[in-house]
Formats: structure tokens, C-alpha cells, sequence
């Protein structure tokens, strides 16, 4: 079975009951609300996981998404993710991490009636950035940000590239991209040279595991697909999307 956010949230509740907190008091993540609580926890030494359950949205009104943040604050997480017993959270972890990514596990496509992304579709006009929670996190940010992974592919070789990068809220329908000149940066400069637009997909809410793959740092040319596979310990489910295929 595919791995999920939603169980590896109830296998922390009952492996680590004390690693998340669940808040369900509406706040407002655009403004610093989620960091505030963060802090004032960080503070007095505590880093449990907290899962907003009545979070804003950016157009102030009560959102349908909840708002998880702090996952990966604790190597205990971070072990339970890799399917590790949480007291492997130091050397142990640091050895099975390594193994894994010197691995490749190649994706495997499945069709859009089996994909829970497909659940919802919405495009052009019908998609608005501004119906989800999105954390301002720090006092000099100019606007919310989503700090998760936009995924790019190579227009020459192929392959996909799949790394952090902060996501600027710009409008509705509109982000900003802040690439160093790593690996996204040259498969955009790729397209830019050919006066071509760059196919961008943001991944949210993946089982912590595909982030943790996501954190390796592979050779420009490497599928991270691949490699975030072998983090995960299974082949990542893709499918084709709406806009690009």
C-alpha cells in the first residue's frame, strides 16, 4: 500500500502521542500565528509536530485544509518516517539514510482514476492559490510563502529534478520560484536559452518520507524520483498532470 500523510499521522499519535499536538482554535497562519506558537515553544525546549485544524486561508475566511508544521523537528520523527523505531533516531537513522540513497527505486505511473490528486481538479480561473492556509514565517517576508518541493524535468535528458525551494505567493494564480544556481536553476536556464516556458509541479502533503528523500542531494542527472523512492523504501506513485502531462 502506498504510503500516506493521513496514517503516518495516526502511527505517530499512537507510537509518539506527545509528538503531536493537534490546535483546533482558528488562527491565521499570514500572520505569523503558526511561527508565534512555534517560537513560544522552541522557548521552553518542546518541538512536537501541531496540526492547525481550523486554519485562514489568504482570503480570511475559514480554510478546508488544516496546516501541519514542525514534522521534522525531532530525529524520533524522522526515524518513525523511515519506518525506524524512534529510539534509532541518531546514529542508526544516519546510516539507514545514507544506504538508502545510494539506491535507485524507478516510479511507477498509475492512471488518474487510482491517483488521490486527482480527486480535485481545478484550472485556469477555477484554481486560486489564496483558498489554502499558507504560513508567513518570518517578520521581514514580503508575503506568505510555501515552502515545500517544486519538482522540474531536464527538456534534454528527462530526468526530474525535485528540491526545497520557497514558493512566493504573487497572486491567485502566481508564484514566485527563488532557485540558487543548482540544479533547478539550470534546467530553467535550459528552457530559458530556448525561449520556452519551465513545466513547474509543487508537491504538498506527501508522506514525510518523500521529503526526506527529497533532501538528497544527488548528481545533476540523477532521476530524484528515483532516488526519493529509495529514501521512501517504495517506487513514488506518479501520474499524469492536468496541465502538462
Amino acid at each position: 500500500m502506498a504510503k500516506k500523510l493521513k496514517e503516518f499521522l495516526s502511527q505517530l499519535e499512537d507510537r509518539l502521542p506527545a509528538d503531536l499536538l493537534r490546535i483546533d482554535r482558528p488562527i491565521d497562519p499570514s500572520r505569523f500565528e503558526v511561527t508565534a506558537l512555534l517560537q513560544h515553544l522552541e522557548n521552553r525546549s518542546r518541538f512536537p509536530a501541531l496540526l492547525f485544524e481550523k486554519p485562514l486561508n489568504l482570503h480570511g475566511k475559514p480554510s478546508s485544509f488544516p496546516v501541519l508544521s514542525n514534522l521534522f523537528a525531532t530525529r524520533e520523527r524522522c526515524a518513525l518516517a523511515l519506518g525506524l523505531d524512534p529510539k534509532d533516531r541518531a546514529l542508526p537513522l544516519s546510516l539507514e539514510y545514507a544506504r538508502r540513497e545510494e539506491q535507485l527505486i524507478p516510479p511507477v505511473k498509475v492512471p488518474a482514476r487510482e491517483a488521490p490528486v486527482k480527486e480535485v481538479i481545478k484550472c485556469d480561473k477555477e484554481a486560486d492559490i489564496y483558498e489554502f492556509p499558507i504560513v508567513r514565517h518570518h517578520a521581514m517576508d514580503p508575503a506568505p510563502y510555501i515552502d515545500m518541493t517544486p519538482v522540474m524535468k531536464d527538456p534534454e535528458e528527462g530526468f526530474y529534478n525535485v528540491a526545497f525551494l520557497r514558493n512566493m505567493v504573487k497572486g491567485p494564480r502566481r508564484l514566485g520560484i527563488h532557485m540558487s544556481p543548482r540544479h533547478n536553476w539550470q534546467i530553467h536556464r535550459k528552457n530559458e536559452e530556448k525561449k520556452r516556458p519551465t513545466p513547474v509541479a509543487i508537491v504538498v502533503s506527501h508522506h514525510p518520507s518523500f521529503y526526506l528523500g527529497a533532501l538528497n542531494v544527488s548528481p545533476f542527472g540523477v532521476d530524484d524520483y528515483a532516488r526519493v523512492g529509495a529514501v521512501m523504501g517504495e517506487p513514488l506513485r506518479l501520474t499524469a498532470s492536468e496541465t502538462w502531462g
